[in-house]
């Protein structure tokens, strides 16, 4: 209760006259946090089967650079898909590949994800739906490939599905850094 008198003291030691209007520009400062925080620390999860929490494809800053294709004269701008997970530490992990391309009017298109060549870490990860769809559903590649596309992807990961989790050293910056990867839906 002492926070909350404290935050309406704060607010109320401004005179209406010179408060600023709140605009999507514009932060309240009383919604920001009363501590520094403590920064995340990733949690390895080998082994562990836990329940996916929330998925979201976060879109480009506006400051991003549009980066150009290398056999081509596409462009393309990386979308930020992040995972949660149920667990006690809230972990969470982000997954590349996720791009959006860049359209001839200079806007960014909705994201993809490249499946086929199974390289990156959203294709991957969408490789395992795709067992498990289906291996559940008992589809046929083309019954899959016709009716199962990225919203039903992460309509699925947001329905708060069961999955294992194993450890991965991948490459990051120059340093190599362990990552939780969803290796199956169970």
């Amino acid at each position: 209760m002492e926070i909350e008198e404290e935050k309406i003291q704060l607010d109320e030691a401004v005179p209406e006259e010179e408060k600023l209007p709140i605009n999507d520009d514009v932060i309240d400062y009383n919604q920001l946090p009363d501590s520094l925080g403590v920064q995340y620390e990733r949690e390895l999860l080998d082994g562990q089967v836990v329940t996916v929490k929330l998925a979201q494809i976060r879109k480009p800053r506006d400051d991003q650079e549009w980066i150009k294709a290398r056999k081509s004269d596409v462009y393309y701008k990386p979308y930020r898909f992040v995972v949660y997970f149920d667990t006690p530490n809230n972990d969470r992990e982000y997954y590349s590949g996720v791009y959006g391309f860049k359209n001839s009017d200079g806007s960014i298109s909705l994201p993809t994800i490249n499946v086929k060549k199974n390289k990156t870490q959203a294709a991957q990860l969408f490789n395992v739906y795709k067992r498990y769809i289906m291996k559940t559903q008992k589809l046929t590649d083309e019954e899959f490939a016709q009716n199962y596309g990225l919203r039903q992807f992460m309509a699925f990961l947001n329905s708060k599905p069961k999955a294992r989790i194993e450890v991965r050293e991948i490459e990051f910056d120059d340093k190599i850094i362990k990552k939780n990867f969803i290796v199956e839906f169970v």
